[in-house]
């Protein structure tokens, strides 16, 4: 039987829930984390190199780099703090 963590959907779950699952491989776990923090790293992205860049794309590595690095999120920020800090 599966645990309740897994019949929840993706967007009820919190965000430390998210990454660990994600580091467990599960990919809609970390599309979840993306579809969450893209407004905000495109909001950075934005603010620091003007609205005339497209961000889309850098947005996009950040995330990329993100994903590449999930394995040394030590956790003891929030993810939002640690992918920000990717982004700038």
């Amino acid at each position: 039987m599966h645990s309740a963590a897994h019949i929840q959907p993706l967007e009820a779950l919190d965000s430390a829930t998210l990454v660990n699952r994600a580091r467990d491989g599960e990919r809609a776990a970390f599309e979840e984390l993306y579809r969450r923090y893209r407004p905000a790293v495109v909001r950075r992205l934005t603010h620091l190199l003007g609205p005339r860049v497209a961000v889309a794309d850098l947005a996009q590595d950040a995330f990329a780099k993100a994903w590449q690095q999930l394995a040394k999120y030590r956790g003891d920020a929030p993810f939002s703090h640690w992918l920000l800090r990717i982004t700038t």
